[in-house]
């Protein structure tokens, strides 16, 4: 099986999975060259790109978190693995985009967006002007990031979380952001043509409904995926990974 992981991360982000899964899978991963460009679908199909070419042979299943899903889905069309587990992949294509966004206009929402922009602010010019960012403007964008999340972060995860965000941003600027061309494919119109091969995996979440209107839409768009909930919330997932490694195996076994 192969692991992928999603933007602004590296393979080191499967530090405590890669063990539970040992026991019962040859496990690889992948870590590309440093991307240009932040945006879901470029990341994927950067990501998608040089998981083909590091894999001898085809897998059992490809793992893809957040937006790394969509190049794990890639992976089955292009008979590069047998099958595909998406955790947590992004919303949009499948919740209307004014659902996703109304989430966030809740007043502490709104407060948390003026911070991090607020933050941003005295690096902002070079930053959407050129896509640069000095070492201080990096600093910022990591602090604003995490300081304004919506989840609270272990100690114990904040320093990997806040190291891999610094070197990947630190190698990948200067940086655009993703203008997709209007005939690249989301994941979801990827898994509508190989539906039965798929499994997406929701993490629980807070926000109780955060998740529920994606489920439903899921299901009617694409009535054959399998679609679990997980206990284990999102930011805990990799970091209590008992619960992913049983559900890896369940779909290995089958």
């Amino acid at each position: 099986m192969i692991l992928l992981h999603d933007q602004m991360q590296d393979d080191r982000i499967w530090g405590r999975l890669r063990p539970e899964l040992a026991s019962f899978a040859e496990v690889r991963t992948v870590q590309p060259p440093p991307l240009h460009v932040l945006g879901a679908r470029a990341w994927a199909a950067h990501i998608a790109e040089h998981a083909r070419a590091a894999l001898p042979a085809a897998v059992d299943l490809a793992v893809g978190l957040g937006g790394a899903g969509q190049a794990a889905v890639e992976l089955v069309a292009s008979g590069h693995a047998g099958a595909a587990l998406l955790i947590n992949p992004d919303r949009a294509p499948v919740v209307d985009e004014s659902t996703v966004w109304g989430e966030l206009a809740e007043p502490e929402a709104d407060e948390r967006l003026d911070q991090f922009f607020e933050r941003l602010e005295p690096h902002l010019d070079g930053f959407t002007e050129h896509g640069t960012l000095s070492a201080e403007g990096i600093q910022a964008l990591v602090d604003a990031t995490f300081a304004t999340a919506d989840e609270p972060v272990d100690p114990a995860q904040l320093d990997l979380l806040r190291q891999m965000m610094t070197e990947q941003l630190t190698a990948s600027v200067p940086v655009r952001y993703e203008q997709a061309a209007p005939d690249q494919p989301s994941w979801l119109t990827l898994l509508e043509a190989v539906p039965s091969r798929c499994t997406v995996a929701i993490a629980a979440d807070r926000r109780i409904d955060a998740w529920a209107d994606f489920e439903t839409s899921l299901r009617g768009r694409v009535p054959e995926v399998g679609i679990v909930r997980l206990g284990t919330p999102g930011n805990d997932l990799l970091w209590q990974p008992a619960e992913l490694a049983g559900l890896i195996r369940d779909l290995l076994d089958r």
